[in-house]
C-alpha cells in the first residue's frame, strides 16, 4: 500500500480515480489530540474514489491523499486500521475533537 503524494483540492479532485479506495484529509496546522498533536483531519473510503471527492467538504489551508484498493471491502478494512491505529495514538478519531 503507497498513498500518492499530498495533494491540493485541485489536484486530487482531478487525480483520484473511478476506482475503490482510501483518501486522506489534513490540515496544515498541528491539533491538539488527547495525547499528542496531528493534522490529520479525517480518513474515508469509497468503492468510487472518484465520487468520494464529491462528498468531501472543502476547507482552506487542507491538503489530501489517497491509496486505491483491490475492493470495496480492502478500502473499508484499511480506513477502519488507519483509524484504529489513530485512536490508539492521539486518542481520538482524526477531527473527533
Amino acid at each position: 500500500m503507497r498513498f500518492t503524494q499530498w495533494l491540493e483540492r485541485a489536484e486530487f479532485e482531478a487525480q483520484t480515480p473511478d476506482q475503490p479506495g482510501v483518501w486522506q484529509r489534513k490540515t496544515l496546522l498541528l491539533l491538539q489530540y488527547p495525547t499528542g498533536r496531528s493534522g490529520m483531519l479525517e480518513y474515508g473510503h469509497g468503492k468510487s474514489l472518484k465520487s468520494c471527492t464529491e462528498n468531501i467538504k472543502d476547507v482552506p489551508n487542507t491538503l489530501y491523499r489517497y491509496v486505491v484498493c483491490d475492493s470495496e471491502q480492502a478500502a473499508r478494512w484499511l480506513c477502519e486500521e488507519l483509524s484504529g491505529h489513530f485512536k490508539k495514538r492521539f486518542g481520538a478519531l482524526p477531527g473527533a475533537l
